[in-house]
């Protein structure tokens, strides 16, 4: 099972692996920059050899970045849509210099230019960031699909695959969280939701799933995780969920709001007891 959870980069990549080390993980993810944006982080040669070293010592099989929130590449003003290129450009070096297989970001929302303005620009984006030649995967995140967000249905990922130029260099990362509240029932019929996901998109392709409980129900369209075992989805869900037949190629990643990793880890791997609420 690869299995981490979120880590800071604020004190660079030796100590963001080290962190994944302390609890247990086999994986990991990090912003290299504030999530809300600004400058990112410098990244200095002896910090990222120490870190990719650790990473092998210690069995991190799988590295996550995460894109900052504030990119949009659905955005139809133009220096938002030019900021979002840039920082998934800027993301993308960063990953190949770290060693990290996949970039994920958020499809982005329309903000009422409408749902295909919205993926045109998306796949504009894409094209004019990706090359071909890149050695890690952008992963567009399945999203709640509140408002005028894109990305909450199989079917926008899909439109978008189905454009780009690149589509090889591109994945999906899963959002137990977002999905259950856009609507796909995971709780009660996780294979068909797996099922329609491989007959749309392709289960090669999804390659990271964000590992959340959810504060609001099935088909809310709203984004509020929880921590795992205290929200609608069910502590009980989880545990079979990262043993899915047709998951076991999949990065996990929890991103829960108390940031009790290594216990969440270890009941998800292990059966131990979730923590207390207080």
């Amino acid at each position: 099972m690869i299995i981490g959870a979120h880590v800071s980069f604020a004190k660079g990549f030796h100590a963001a692996i080290q962190e994944a080390v302390n609890m247990n993980a086999t994986a990991c993810q990090f912003f290299t920059r504030s999530p809300r944006g600004g400058k990112a982080k410098d990244l200095i040669d002896r910090d990222v050899e120490k870190g990719k070293a650790l990473a092998v010592e210690r069995g991190i099989q799988s590295m996550v970045i995460h894109t900052p929130y504030i990119i949009n590449l659905a955005a139809p003003k133009e220096d938002t849509f030019t900021a979002a290129k840039e920082i998934l450009s800027l993301d993308i070096q960063r990953a190949q210099i770290l060693g990290v297989q996949n970039v994920v970001v958020h499809t982005g929302s329309h903000t009422g230019s409408g749902e295909k303005q919205g993926i045109k620009r998306i796949v504009q984006a894409l094209d004019e960031t990706l090359t071909g030649e890149e050695q890690t995967t952008v992963l567009l995140e399945m999203m709640s699909g509140h408002g005028s967000e894109l990305g909450g249905t199989m079917d926008h990922i899909q439109e978008i695959l189905s454009l780009v130029k690149h589509p090889e260099k591109i994945g999906v990362c899963g959002d137990t969280c977002h999905m259950y509240t856009a609507g796909y029932d995971l709780v009660q019929d996780l294979d068909g939701v797996l099922d329609e996901f491989n007959r749309k998109i392709g289960l090669d392709r999804l390659r990271v799933f964000h590992v959340n409980d959810s504060k609001m129900p099935l088909g809310s369209h709203k984004d509020r995780h929880e921590d795992i075992g205290y929200g609608t989805l069910g502590g009980d869900f989880f545990q079979s969920f990262v043993r899915h037949d047709k998951l076991q190629h999949v990065t996990f990643i929890l991103e829960t709001p108390t940031g009790v990793y290594k216990e969440e880890i270890a009941y998800i791997r292990d059966n131990a007891p979730l923590p207390p609420r207080s």
